[in-house]
């Protein structure tokens, strides 16, 4: 009767530990609590060299300003993406642009091509803005049948180099909009190598995060349309 005790007590101890949620990776909050980017929130996982600045919050449109440090070397040919991940909320804004971005290549090698992706099933990058997007040291876009990934070849981005995507937009346009229904996942990744992203639904936990945001004055968005 003492082993069957002992038995039941072991099993439930492994059924409760069964019940206790997985913790979740730690995040870092990118945009503060929204109140300066129309609701919208944003994070990337601790230990990832990524900022977001609002420039602005023009026509129903979030503008954003992205910089990041790419560290990690390719594993068997693959760069790890860098993901962060945008939560929409009670958002009425359905429409982000990337106005340009700065980017350092610190993985120790040279770069063919820089995609971006996102994940969400009701977000697609608009096509047209997609294709004329501005890719600095590449010259060369290509753009997913289903409108969700962006490729962005013929051109190297040296190790220790910054590049600078949407930059040099001119008045006909440059930069990168994102047509965004709900929250989704945007993940970069340099090389030539496919996509390997971390499921958007990893971090649709992080909506409750606040803290340090990049927030900012618009500078080059309305200097230049000014």
């Amino acid at each position: 009767m003492k082993s069957l005790r002992i038995a039941v007590t072991a099993l439930a101890a492994v059924l409760a530990g069964a019940l206790v949620p997985a913790p979740t990776r730690a995040a870092t909050a990118l945009l503060g609590n929204g109140s300066q980017s129309g609701g919208w929130t944003a994070s990337a996982p601790d230990g990832v060299d990524v900022s977001l600045e609002v420039l602005g919050v023009v026509n129903d449109t979030l503008v954003l300003k992205k910089t990041a440090t790419f560290t990690d070397g390719p594993n068997n040919g693959f760069f790890s993406p860098l993901p962060i991940q945008f939560l929409k909320g009670n958002s009425g804004i359905s429409k982000i642009v990337i106005d340009f971005e700065d980017i350092q290549n610190s993985t120790g090698t040279t770069w063919g091509s820089f995609n971006l992706t996102v994940l969400g099933n009701t977000t697609t990058l608009d096509a047209n803005s997609a294709q004329n997007f501005n890719g600095d040291k590449f010259t060369k876009n290509t753009v997913s049948a289903d409108n969700k990934s962006l490729t962005l070849s013929n051109g190297t981005v040296n190790d220790g180099e910054h590049f600078f995507p949407g930059l040099q937009a001119g008045s006909t346009g440059g930069n990168l909009i994102i047509n965004a229904g709900g929250s989704f996942s945007l993940n970069e990744q340099p090389g030539g190598g496919q996509s390997v992203p971390l499921p958007a639904a990893a971090w649709m936990g992080l909506s409750g995060l606040v803290g340090m945001g990049a927030i900012g004055k618009a500078k080059k968005l309305f200097g230049r349309r000014a």
